[in-house]
């Protein structure tokens, strides 16, 4: 009797979010995918980064080279906006290929290896330069883009805070009469989304503060081409936390009208010791590294810590946004996941108090 044919591999849909990873290095190529509408950015690890290789849109192929023999991926392959794709088992694409006539499998296999090696060029290309997706002499530039093309174009509130604008119109004055990279420019746009700076809407782009874009594009240009200056254009978890600490022990001080807060020292410095683990004296000078300063003046209770109060408020902003670029250069990509929210922080009277006791059992 004879046994009824297999079915044939079915084809089907697959939709990714941003930051959704659609094939990794190593994974076996079982289906070929091909790009309905969004973007999928291949990248290569390299020195613990992702070295941006190339940019696929619709209806480019991912993963053809299964169909033409037994092939590993050696790349990461990353949504970089909502994306959907067809997939098609590399079985059903190889069956297809094979009912075609000799001559039109010989352009199809001509076709492939022409892509092939353009493809091995540029990995090559991308790989050896090494680039960085926003390097620091392109950081100030891409933000200060954004804050200019949108005073240009869009639409600004009377308080100077918000301004929305047209999306086509925007993308095609900052990257025409800006010249400033595509990839680049979306990406940071994503940043300042992720931090609720902007908020992308149905044809719109809207920016929420201004302002702090401003601020921000203003104090890496200034430090950055001064010179000297890169310790305080990094970020580092430690001293964040001092500073959160800090300003909310401050946060019980008045401010004067200059906007400059006292606080007592000695006071200051035990509920520091109380909240953070291993925390010393001079760590809260060392501050000064990264361009927070402040005064001590001595007294007959310990002294007395002043310091201009907006400087500080504004330092904790520009650090968000300068981690989200640390990331974005170490993946390749904008990770869109909400950062985790700030620990509690943390009332050192309580944290002081002995614990309760706990009652005998009978």
């Amino acid at each position: 009797m004879q046994q009824p044919a297999s079915p044939a591999p079915q084809i089907g849909s697959k939709t990714l979010k941003i930051g959704d990873t659609l094939l990794k290095p190593n994974d076996k190529l079982t289906s070929v995918y091909v790009i309905k509408s969004g973007l999928i950015g291949l990248f290569q690890n390299k020195n613990e980064k992702n070295i941006r290789i190339s940019e696929l849109g619709p209806p480019t192929l991912i993963g053809e080279e299964a169909v033409f023999g037994p092939a590993k991926w050696n790349l990461h392959a990353v949504a970089l906006r909502d994306t959907s794709l067809i997939e098609i088992p590399v079985a059903a694409l190889t069956d297809m290929i094979g009912k075609l006539h000799k001559d039109y499998q010989a352009i199809v296999q001509g076709v492939y290896e022409r892509v092939k090696i353009t493809s091995s060029e540029l990995k090559s290309l991308k790989s050896n330069q090494e680039t960085e997706s926003c390097p620091p002499d392109n950081t100030a530039k891409v933000f200060g883009v954004i804050y200019h093309v949108a005073k240009i174009i869009g639409n600004m509130d009377d308080k100077g805070q918000t301004c929305l604008a047209e999306k086509d119109s925007f993308m095609k004055f900052a990257t025409q009469v800006m010249h400033e990279d595509p990839a680049r420019l979306e990406s940071a746009m994503q940043i300042l989304a992720k931090l609720n700076y902007l908020k992308f809407q149905e044809g719109g782009v809207e920016l929420l503060d201004m302002k702090q874009i401003e601020a921000f594009f203003d104090f890496y240009g200034t430090y950055h081409f001064k010179g000297g200056y890169s310790g305080w254009l990094k970020t580092n978890a430690k001293v964040q936390r001092i500073v959160d600490c800090f300003l909310g022990i401050a946060s019980r001080y008045p401010i004067d009208r200059a906007g400059n807060c006292h606080v007592p020292f000695k006071e200051t410095i035990d509920e520091m010791k109380k909240t953070l683990t291993g925390f010393q004296d001079d760590q809260l000078f060392a501050l000064e590294q990264k361009g927070l300063f402040m005064k001590r003046t001595q007294n007959d209770k310990g002294g007395i810590l002043s310091f201009y109060k907006p400087d500080y408020d504004q330092m904790l902003l520009n650090w968000k946004i300068l981690r989200e670029i640390e990331l974005w250069n170490e993946k390749g990509y904008v990770d869109m996941t909400p950062p985790p929210p700030p620990p509690a922080p943390v009332d050192p009277a309580a944290a002081a108090a002995p614990a309760p006791a706990t009652p005998a059992k009978k």
